[in-house]
C-alpha cells in the first residue's frame, strides 16, 4: 500500500510504507522548517519551497533514474530492487543535516570550525566586529573544503547517532547494514563510483530536482531541464577501469548541454542574485555573533552533537535563526549584531556600491586579498565605517555550480556502449567548449545603509570611487 503525495514540480509521488515512515521521522520533519532557497525569498517571494519537498523530489527522481538504468548494463551480482531502494534512501536523507536557510550559513561555520580546530588563518579578526561582514563575504567566495561541520557530514552523524533512523532505513532497504552504507555514501567514503555519481556529483538527482523546483517557485525559466528526455538518453556500464559508471547516450549530449547550462544561469542570475548575495553575507556575518559573542550551542561541532543526543537538534531551523535575530535587532543600536539583525529582519539589503561580471578565471585575481588589506584605508577616504563595506568575489562554471561545489567531482561523461567515455567539456561538437566553458567571476562591493536615503546616494558614490582608486593603486584595473 502507497501513499500518493501531489508534488508541484514532478507531479505524483507514490511512497511506500517503509519509505513514508522515514519521511515521518523527525530528524526528516526538520526539513520541513528550512527553505531550500535560503535567503532567496527575500528577492523572489515565491521562493518559499523546503527541504522536506526538495528531497522527496531527489528520492523520485532516483526511482525514475534507477528504472531506467538497471535496465541498460549494470553490475553483475548486484540485487537491483535492494539497490535502487538504498538509492532513494540516500536521495531522500542527503540534507539531513542542513543548517538554518541552506548553504548561507555552512561556509562560515566551516570557517570557524577549521580556525577553532586546525589552526586555520582566516585572514581577518573574528574577535573583531568591524571584520564580521567582510569575514563572512570572504567565507561566501572562497569556502573552505569539507569539514566535520559539513552538512552531508552532518547527515551521516545524524543517521549514526539515532538507530530508530538505523533500522529504518534497514527495513526499508531490506538488508541489515544499508544505513551504513548510506552514511559511507554522503560521507563520500568508499563506495562504488556509478552510486557517488547518482547522489552527490555534477549530474545527480539532487542537482536535477533542485533545478526544476528552484526555477518553478522562484518564477523564473533558467533552470528549465528535459528531464524525461535526460533519462531516457541515461546508461550504466563499464568504463574500461573496472568501475560501472553513469553516462549520457551520445544522442543525449544537447539536452546534458542544456542541463549544465541552466545550472550556470540559475546560480548567476537566482542564487547569486545582488541582493541574495547581500543578504547572504548579513546572515553569515550574523552567524559570526552568534558563535563567537554568544557562544550559542548549534554554532560548535560538540553542540551540534550535543543536540543531535539531548533532541534539541530538531529546533535548529529557521524559525531558531530568525527568532534570533529579532531578538537582537534594534535600528537605533550601534552595535554590529544590532544593525545586521535589524537589516535582516525589515529587509534592508546593503547597498550595491561597484559591481562587475568577467568572462575569466583570471579575472581579479587577488582581489580580495587587495580590498582585504586596503579596506580601512578605503573607508578613511569614502568618510564611512571599515565594519560597513565588504566585498564578495563569486565563480560560477559550466560544469560546476559556484563556489560550494569543491568536492563534487568530474563532468558528467557522454558516450556509447562499449565505446569511449568522455567528460562533456571535452566531447565533440560541445557547447561547454569555448566562450561558453568558461568561468564567469561576479565580484561585487557593498556598504551597509545609514537610514537616510539621500546620505546613502552620497554613501555608494564615495565608497565606489575610493574602492576604485585603491583598487587601481594595488595594480587591478576593474571596470564596469
Amino acid at each position: 500500500m502507497a501513499t500518493v503525495i501531489h508534488d508541484n514540480v514532478l507531479g505524483p509521488i507514490e511512497l511506500e510504507a517503509p519509505l513514508l515512515a522515514l519521511v515521518d521521522h523527525p530528524a526528516m520533519q526538520r526539513l520541513r522548517r528550512l527553505e531550500q532557497l535560503g535567503t532567496a525569498s527575500l528577492v523572489f517571494p515565491g521562493a518559499r519551497h523546503t527541504r522536506l519537498a526538495h528531497s522527496i523530489g531527489a528520492q523520485e527522481i532516483m526511482r525514475r533514474v534507477w528504472r531506467r538504468l538497471q535496465a541498460t548494463d549494470p553490475p553483475p551480482g548486484v540485487d537491483l530492487a535492494a539497490e535502487g531502494r538504498l538509492l532513494r534512501a540516500a536521495a531522500l536523507l542527503h540534507d539531513l543535516g542542513h543548517y538554518p536557510l541552506s548553504h548561507v550559513v555552512e561556509p562560515i561555520a566551516g570557517r570557524l570550525h577549521q580556525s577553532a580546530s586546525t589552526g586555520l588563518d582566516l585572514g581577518l579578526d573574528s574577535d573583531c566586529e568591524s571584520d564580521w561582514l567582510q569575514l563572512a563575504a570572504t567565507a561566501a567566495s572562497h569556502p573552505v573544503p569539507k569539514s566535520d561541520m559539513h552538512h552531508e557530514r552532518l547527515a551521516a552523524e545524524i543517521i549514526r547517532r539515532d538507530p530508530a533512523l538505523q533500522r529504518g532505513v534497514d527495513a526499508y532497504v531490506g538488508r541489515p547494514g544499508a544505513a551504513a552504507e548510506v552514511r559511507a555514501l554522503l560521507q563520500g567514503c568508499d563506495s562504488p563510483r556509478y552510486r557517488r555519481q547518482l547522489v552527490s556529483s555534477h549530474f545527480d538527482v539532487d542537482r536535477l530536482d533542485y533545478l526544476l523546483r528552484d526555477a518553478h517557485n522562484a518564477g523564473v525559466r533558467y533552470g528549465g531541464v528535459e528531464l524525461e528526455h535526460l533519462i531516457r538518453r541515461m546508461r550504466l556500464g563499464p568504463d574500461g577501469a573496472g568501475n560501472h559508471v553513469v553516462y549520457v547516450e551520445t544522442r543525449g549530449q544537447p539536452a546534458l548541454e542544456h542541463y549544465l547550462l541552466a545550472r550556470r544561469f540559475m546560480y548567476s542570475q537566482v542564487i547569486f542574485h545582488k541582493t541574495v548575495t547581500a543578504f547572504s553575507v548579513l546572515v553569515a556575518a550574523f552567524w559570526v555573533s552568534l558563535a563567537l559573542r554568544d557562544r550559542l550551542p548549534f554554532t560548535s561541532l560538540a553542540g551540534l552533537h550535543q543536540a543531535l543526543d539531548d533532541g534539541t537538534f530538531r529546533s535548529f531551523d529557521d524559525h531558531w535563526l530568525w527568532h534570533e535575530a529579532a531578538r537582537r535587532a534594534d535600528p537605533a543600536g550601534r552595535g554590529m549584531t544590532a544593525r545586521i539583525a535589524s537589516a535582516l529582519v525589515d529587509r534592508q539589503p546593503p547597498l550595491l556600491a561597484w559591481e562587475q561580471r568577467a568572462r575569466r578565471r583570471q579575472a581579479h585575481s587577488g582581489l580580495l586579498e587587495t580590498f582585504n588589506a586596503t579596506r580601512r584605508a578605503i573607508a578613511r577616504v569614502a568618510g564611512v565605517e571599515a565594519a560597513d563595506i565588504f566585498l564578495t568575489d563569486q565563480v560560477v562554471t559550466g560544469q560546476s555550480s559556484g563556489n560550494g561545489d569543491l568536492d563534487a567531482g568530474d563532468p558528467p561523461l557522454v558516450g556509447e556502449p562499449g565505446g569511449e567515455l568522455r567528460p562533456i567539456t571535452d566531447a565533440p561538437g560541445s557547447a561547454l567548449q569555448g566562450a561558453a566553458g568558461q568561468p564567469e567571476r561576479l565580484a561585487r562591493l557593498y556598504v551597509l545603509r545609514s537610514g537616510d536615503a539621500d546620505t546613502d546616494a552620497t554613501r555608494r558614490h564615495r565608497v565606489r570611487e575610493a574602492f576604485l582608486a585603491h583598487v587601481d593603486a594595488a595594480g587591478e584595473q576593474p571596470t564596469d
